[in-house]
């Protein structure tokens, strides 16, 4: 029988872990991905759009953002470029 003191010691499995760990990776950048569109869909100079903070955060998350990237990009076209050739 399992107690509520066994319970609370055990460990977390590590599938769970890292499936919060990607779900929270996931959530960042659709949260700076939104925010990036949002304030810079007006714009048309790709320089300008790839300096917005939250541009730069996404790429600032590292290679883990690249299947983010080209999952947005198979959704629909945005200024990703510049933040593939920085991952890559």
């Amino acid at each position: 029988m399992t107690t509520i003191k066994d319970k609370a010691s055990s460990p977390a499995p590590v599938e769970h872990a890292e499936s919060r760990h990607e779900s929270s990776l996931e959530e960042k950048f659709q949260d700076y991905a939104a925010a990036w569109k949002r304030d810079t869909g007006h714009l048309s100079v790709e320089g300008e759009i790839a300096t917005h903070e939250a541009y730069q955060s996404i790429i600032s998350m590292g290679a883990p953002a690249i299947p983010l990237i080209l999952e947005d990009l198979r959704q629909e076209p945005h200024h990703w470029f510049i933040a593939l050739d920085e991952l890559t």
